[in-house]
């Protein structure tokens, strides 16, 4: 599997199941695509006596706006006779992209701060916060995936600052991490 756009590779191997009294056999090698998609086999023709089996690669290149899905990737070996043997491999398009988290802002006061925040896609949300670097405390995960977050912290104490960070995380479990900030209770 791998994100859309990026290359995926494959292990082709091909073994000759000519009789023994067959000369050497040329077989071309190649994949049927989805629309756009690129592929190269390397090298993309194979010289197999009876019985010898050789190995090639094929690399699969996807656009990068292709959608998340599992894509399959027929391929097909053909000799002097024509088609002699077929296999299908499986293209995961997945999504590598961790939620990308913006417009950011605390509030704290009364025991309680208050984080709100964006994410460019749905996401559950939580925040680790801290007041010495070695002890970290983290709020509970939202509860749906969402892109407009609100998460509270309880038990804040007055005059005291917290160091925090954000941490996004979504469906396909890539996690978005905020830059540090802080908030400090003033009542």
């Amino acid at each position: 599997s791998a994100g859309a756009g990026m290359p995926m590779v494959y292990n082709v191997t091909v073994t000759s199941n000519d009789q023994d009294t067959c000369e050497r056999s040329q077989f071309s090698l190649s994949a049927v695509l989805p629309l756009r998609w690129t592929s190269v086999f390397s090298p993309s023709t194979l010289n197999l006596g009876s019985g010898e089996t050789q190995s090639t690669v094929l690399t699969v290149q996807s656009p990068a706006t292709t959608t998340l899905n599992n894509y399959p990737i027929p391929v097909y070996a053909r000799g002097s006779t024509g088609l002699v043997g077929s296999q299908t491999a499986s293209a995961v398009i997945t999504d590598l992209t961790p939620p990308i988290i913006s417009r950011v802002r605390a509030k704290a006061s009364r025991g309680r701060a208050t984080i709100t925040f964006r994410t460019n896609e749905r996401s559950r949300g939580k925040v680790e916060y801290w007041v010495a670097p070695h002890i970290v405390f983290e709020s509970s995960i939202e509860p749906g995936n969402v892109t407009r977050h609100r998460i509270s912290i309880n038990g804040i104490e007055k005059l005291v600052t917290y160091s925090y960070r954000i941490l996004a995380t979504d469906a396909a479990g890539n996690v978005g991490i905020s830059a540090t900030g802080t908030f400090t209770a003033r009542r």
